[in-house]
């Protein structure tokens, strides 16, 4: 391993211990390291009105943020508050990108609704690197006065800088206030034993402050808080008599500065040898042995350089190579930095045409890379702020525990405090002492979890005809070949299949004839080997007794709104039943004149594949049965004493017909059916192949665990005018070519002349890219 630190050796002596720590800890965190995934979904929103379809983007990459080229399967999961998988995608990623869509119902009710998004390896780190993302869906107004008059809790943390306090030195204390799990302003102090004060402090973001002071050993400390009126103390954790005290100081230019500082007891104790190790999750920069001689303790001035970019951690072990402190930092590499450029190219009658370029920071270099960009209108008195981001979800997220508040902050040049108040999050984290056989599972697990590159479809055939087995897709073309070693059992794995995909099975001769199989048995408990998680991790944000943001609704749905006035309905989102039922009604109108007034009849999967008939299919599910009247005729019956009438592609079966009809139900293409004053009339539409007298060979089979079928993008039909931020299009699939540029259009609407455009991507070298540009 290249050792990249500079240490000033006249402060620090290299220290050798029995247990030798590059055997103990080094190699054990080296030694069959996992390849580490990051998944984020870029939407192109986060508030969505009932019946509207949220749009993604999926991002995989590496830890070193390059796009994934190892999993082709990603899983997206739509979740409720509670937790409770709703729908799940399954996303093909190709190259590290996919796309796909949620289609809200009706029935869902307002609240808050979350994104949980992670690929089958990462499940070897645990579901706490899942990626999740906060949704607000809107159905009707809500009262956002409950949650106003309950009593309010208070969450308090005082998180010591590295881990714990050490007496007769100085400390760094990070503190976290939170009412109701909402950060609020805050003044405090620290006090001794004497309620003098040693220590002020007040709220500097979003709940969070640090404080420093020295820790006497013979005094004990409370942190007086003053919330508005209400006046709260805590007691300071208890100090340790001996150990090490840790500062890291992040916010030069060019370097990181590590303070680590002990008392005399420590010294005279000869409890002062320690190994500082620099690491980013799996990845060891470099480590050190040092001893600590006087009370001074030692500097180490390190370029930034040598850390990678995100967030890095400093890992301190005492003498017998068990962690004893721990802190992270942020490193921002000026070389991954880029810069974009938006400007309106052309404009047309019904659309304006964008140049997008994209570019190193420092040498203007062009940058390959895959983009998606929401097009939003924002109305003039609303402040729109992304949330979370790629930068946020790639050097931030992954490498912390717990809830962030809106993180992509932290990564807006706009806001010139940003790193500074990120070394303030990344204080406020805290640590809990482990051992360094935790340590070193949590950082490189075994692996139990492979890469999924597509799907298995595994079952039996019987009996053995050959020993090879041919995969079909539905017009009788062979997908795979699989070699049964005179066993029946058969597994395709890797397949690029989607729900609803059929595939037909068939043994293969000598001379390469297809032969049908009598009997195949199809393996479904490999549909479900990823089990849904009931819950949310410790990523989420935390509930709140509000449904919808309280911001939104107090300035745009007040008391001078109605539901009427909320949504202008100037189009009206078809269903997929609908649009099946129009489909149908079109292509059989000319066989059945008035086919409007029929309704479209499910099909189940299992009367497909058990060779049932037609008069089996109208019994079992329409109650219909077949009669004779007096040994003279025959009629179909229906409820009591109702009669049905049955029609084949158009031609009505005739009574004396009707004891002969034997359709099977593979054979059928559609039913449809019209009630007329408890009677009822079916109409029974056979496919082509049954039409032309063409037997199909090879039965089919519904493939119902393949990836998701990803839609082209349509612009929403119902438009709010309520909500501040309004849908203008969505850009998933944008590439710049070689001089990193790449050109779109974008539906005009004349009514809207302020549009933000939220774009994110990333590069085939790791670059990440975000912004968000307003231009009217």
């Amino acid at each position: 391993m290249k050792r990249v630190l500079v240490l000033v050796l006249f402060l620090c002596a290299l220290y050798s211990e029995a247990q030798d720590f590059k055997t103990t800890i080094a190699k054990p965190l080296l030694e069959d390291q996992l390849f580490f995934e990051k998944v984020f979904v870029h939407t192109n929103k986060t508030i969505y009105w009932l019946d509207d379809t949220i749009w993604f983007k999926a991002y995989v990459v590496s830890s070193e943020n390059i796009p994934s080229l190892k999993t082709t399967l990603l899983y997206v999961n739509l979740l409720d508050e509670e937790g409770r998988v709703l729908e799940r995608k399954n996303v093909l990623i190709n190259k590290g990108v996919g796309t796909g869509q949620f289609e809200l119902t009706g029935n869902l009710k307002s609240g808050t609704y979350f994104i949980q998004s992670y690929t089958n390896y990462m499940r070897n780190f645990g579901d706490d690197n899942y990626y999740v993302q906060k949704l607000t869906i809107i159905n009707e107004p809500v009262n956002t006065e409950s949650s106003q008059n309950s009593k309010p809790v208070y969450d308090i943390q005082i998180l010591p800088e590295g881990g714990y306090l050490i007496e007769n030195t100085e400390n760094v204390t990070g503190i976290k206030v939170l009412v109701n799990n909402q950060s609020i302003d805050y003044t405090g102090q620290i006090l001794d034993s004497n309620n003098k004060e040693v220590a002020a402090f007040t709220n500097m973001h979003l709940g969070m402050t640090r404080c420093k002071f020295y820790y006497k050993a013979t005094e004990s400390y409370t942190a007086k808080f003053v919330l508005k009126d209400t006046v709260i103390k805590r007691e300071l954790p208890k100090s340790k008599r001996t150990g090490v005290a840790l500062q890291v100081y992040s916010n030069n230019i060019d370097s990181l500065q590590v303070h680590l500082q002990t008392n005399t007891y420590s010294i005279d104790n000869n409890k002062n040898t320690y190994t500082v190790l620099f690491h980013q999750k799996n990845k060891l920069i470099d480590y050190a042995q040092i001893i600590l001689k006087d009370t001074f303790g030692l500097r180490l001035k390190i370029g930034k350089s040598a850390f990678y970019n995100g967030v890095n951690t400093v890992t301190v072990f005492n003498e017998i190579n068990q962690p004893v402190l721990e802190r992270k930092f942020f490193i921002e590499k000026s070389d991954k930095q880029v810069n974009l450029t938006l400007k309106q190219e052309k404009k047309w009658k019904d659309s304006i045409g964008y140049k997008l370029r994209v570019e190193t920071s420092g040498l203007r270099e062009a940058i390959a890379s895959q983009l998606s960009v929401s097009v939003l209108s924002v109305d003039n008195n609303y402040s729109l702020n992304k949330q979370v981001s790629i930068e946020s979800a790639f050097l931030l997220s992954p490498y912390l525990k717990g809830t962030i508040e809106n993180p992509a902050y932290y990564f807006s040049k706009t806001f010139k405090n940003r790193l500074k108040f990120l070394d303030l999050l990344l204080l406020n984290q805290g640590w809990v002492q482990y051992t360094a056989k935790e340590m070193i599972a949590d950082l490189n697990p075994k692996y139990n979890y492979d890469f999924e590159l597509g799907f298995n479809l595994k079952g039996r055939a019987s009996p053995l005809y050959t020993n090879n087995l041919a995969l079909l897709t539905d017009k009788d073309e062979v997908i795979d070949k699989v070699y049964l070693n005179n066993k029946g059992a058969f597994n395709f794995n890797k397949l690029l299949v989607y729900k609803g995909d059929k595939v037909k099975l068939a043994f293969v001769g000598e001379e390469n004839e297809a032969i049908k199989p009598k009997e195949i048995q199809i393996d479904s408990t490999n549909y479900f080997h990823l089990p849904f998680k009931n819950y949310l991790n410790s990523k989420q944000v935390v509930k709140s007794k509000t449904l919808v943001d309280k911001e939104i609704w107090k300035d745009f749905y007040n008391k001078d709104h109605t539901r009427l006035d909320a949504v202008k309905v100037v189009g009206k989102k078809r269903s997929e039943a609908y649009i099946k039922r129009k489909r149908l009604i079109n292509k059989y109108r000319k066989t059945t004149f008035d086919i409007g007034k029929y309704m479209v009849l499910d099909i189940p999967e299992y009367f497909l594949g058990e060779r049932k008939d037609l008069m089996t299919y109208l019994t079992q599910l329409e109650g219909v049965s077949l009669k004779s009247w007096k040994g003279v005729e025959w009629y179909l019956e229906v409820g009591y004493k109702k009669e049905a009438l049955l029609f084949i592609d158009g031609e009505r079966v005739e009574s004396a017909e009707l004891p002969g009809v034997i359709l099977y139900m593979e054979d059928v293409e559609n039913i449809m059916m019209q009630p007329i004053r408890g009677n009822r009339i079916y109409q029974v539409f056979t496919t082509e192949n049954y039409k032309k007298d063409i037997q199909e060979l090879f039965k089919a089979y519904t493939i119902f665990n393949g990836y998701s079928k990803s839609k082209q993008y349509y612009t929403p039909l119902i438009e709010n005018t309520v909500l501040p931020v309004k849908e203008i299009d969505w850009k998933p699939r944008l590439k710049t070519n070689k001089e990193g540029t790449v050109y779109f259009k974008v539906k005009h609407n004349k009514n809207k002349v302020n549009y933000v455009f939220l774009i994110e991507g990333v590069s085939k070298d790791g670059h990440l890219i975000s912004d968000m540009i307003n231009l009217n």
